[in-house]
């Protein structure tokens, strides 16, 4: 008995099969980190500002450990500001936010000055001036008043200045109602 073979139909090529290979990806870190681009990094700055003038909080504590941990566990991998940028670029930058926003509310709407006047934590007499709308106030000078004493004639010089002061930086013109003072003003 004798077989044959024939190989017609398995034809041989010169070159091995190819075969893929996995490629391998090496994973990326974005998925382990968080990055603060610039943007939000502005943005947090600012409201971390925000919240210090708010709320009257000594800027030192922006350098204190644990506010720094603090932030570090909301937020990995940003850097908060140091309390010289707290008092000086954002705080600038936050007056003219609120000078800007002011300016707008206040725009051809009447206001009345109101004058008071108290004394701080160490006993100086104050005088501050406040601007209101009818439905919000909005604070516009203080000033210490020192030796001077708080006759009828040095308030109505703050006052005058305070004025001046509002329409240097804000539309309000002619339509400032009334000036509300305490007696001892």
């Amino acid at each position: 008995m004798t077989c044959t073979f024939t190989f017609s139909s398995f034809e041989q090529s010169a070159e091995p099969p190819t075969v893929k290979k996995p490629k391998l990806q090496q994973p990326q870190m974005t998925g382990f980190t968080v990055v603060t681009d610039n943007k939000t990094k502005q943005q947090l700055d600012e409201q971390i500002a925000r919240f210090f003038y708010a709320c009257n909080i000594p800027f030192a504590v922006a350098e204190h450990h644990e506010f720094k941990q603090m932030l570090m566990l909301l937020r990995p991998g940003y850097k908060p500001p140091n309390r010289k940028a707290i008092g000086g670029t954002l705080l600038d930058k936050v007056y003219e936010s609120v000078n800007e926003v002011t300016a707008r509310n206040l725009k051809d709407k009447p206001v009345t000055l109101i004058q008071d006047g108290w004394s701080d934590i160490h006993n100086s007499p104050v005088i501050a001036h406040c601007i209101h709308t009818g439905s919000k106030a909005y604070f516009l000078s203080s000033e210490e008043t020192g030796a001077h004493k708080k006759t009828s004639d040095y308030c109505a010089e703050l006052a005058k200045k305070s004025i001046a002061e509002l329409r240097k930086n804000t539309d309000v013109r002619s339509q400032l109602l009334l000036l509300i003072t305490r007696r001892k003003c």
